[in-house]
């Protein structure tokens, strides 16, 4: 991160909020609510991480079950192969 000498925290939000997708749920949050304040931004910043983490972890575990189930369903767990099948 590069250190920029006498920012303004009006310009630091708004360059922050402006580098975000506007169909990210954080961005409508801080849009929603006219956030002008840094100190804020990264105060909930964590929370949305956290947050999209556990929907990735989520979503991550799901798709491994349906895979595993989805191979068991096709024979691969008593070692057939797809050309056998």
């Amino acid at each position: 991160m590069a250190l920029i000498y006498n920012c303004n925290d009006d310009v630091a939000t708004a360059a922050f909020i402006a580098g975000l997708e506007i169909n990210h749920s954080f961005y409508k949050h801080l849009v929603k609510h006219n956030v002008t304040n840094m100190k804020y931004i990264l105060s909930r910043a964590q929370k949305y991480i956290q947050l999209e983490e556990a929907i990735r972890n989520t979503t991550n575990r799901s798709t491994k079950y349906k895979t595993e189930a989805l191979h068991k369903t096709q024979g691969h767990s008593q070692g057939m192969t797809p050309t056998s099948w």
